[in-house]
């Protein structure tokens, strides 16, 4: 039977297994409300992230990081999201830049490139709990970046980001203890992120435009 002392490692990894397993997800599927649910649960999982020990000391800083981070990222950001897929009466990333098959096969390439880097500079640590937060960081960041650059709907793209600046946020919770000023951007980047999910629904994005970069192009052209 595990002791106490194993339970949190053994939570902890499961959290980092989920939050893999959703990234691939995200990388798989077509469906823009399943990505949006998706993004949401990532959110959930990533609010309690502070609050394991292998963090640090339980401080009002984790709480109000864990608090913040799943009230906008579980909460607001979902909302703004399936709001403007109502209202932009779509369903589905019919033809992304690159297939499904291909992207999943990249998500895994990126998993097992980031945990190999994290091996080589986290390799002294104890109990792995550093690189498993460096691992699950560059994934995640990687995804990101390739769920923006190959898909087509603003939606979708939106998503790629927020799981880019999830990673980031990974990486944020690992130093958290260390460097509390890092609680304060982390949050600061929720709420940036919350505007400007919230600025791209105010456009009513999919009626008129595909992409973000069609959204700057026109922000220019008026």
């Amino acid at each position: 039977m595990m002791n106490v002392a194993q339970i949190w490692p053994a939570l902890m990894n499961l959290v980092f297994m989920a939050l893999l397993i959703s990234s691939l997800y995200l990388l798989g599927t077509s469906r823009i409300g399943a990505l949006i649910s998706t993004a949401g649960a990532q959110g959930v999982l990533l609010a309690v992230l502070p609050l394991f020990p292998q963090v640090g000391e339980f401080s009002y800083h984790a709480i109000l990081l864990a608090v913040a981070s799943g009230l906008i990222k579980g909460a607001l950001i979902p909302w703004l999201l399936l709001y403007a897929l109502r209202d932009a009466n779509i369903k589905r990333e019919v033809e992304p830049y690159v297939g499904y098959s291909l992207s999943l096969a990249m998500g895994v390439a990126f998993i097992a490139i980031s945990f190999w880097f994290a091996a080589k500079i986290a390799g002294v640590d104890s109990d792995g709990a550093t690189a498993s937060f460096v691992a699950v960081a560059i994934s995640m960041t990687l995804c990101g970046l390739f769920i923006i650059a190959s898909r087509k709907k603003a939606l979708t793209q939106v998503i790629g980001y927020l799981t880019l600046e999830n990673g980031i946020y990974v990486f944020g919770v690992s130093l958290a203890a260390h460097q509390p000023f890092v609680v304060d951007m982390g949050i600061f980047l929720d709420v940036f992120v919350f505007v400007f999910v919230g600025g791209i629904v105010g456009f009513r994005i999919n009626r008129t435009f595909d992409s973000i970069e069609q959204i700057a192009e026109s922000e220019e052209e008026s």
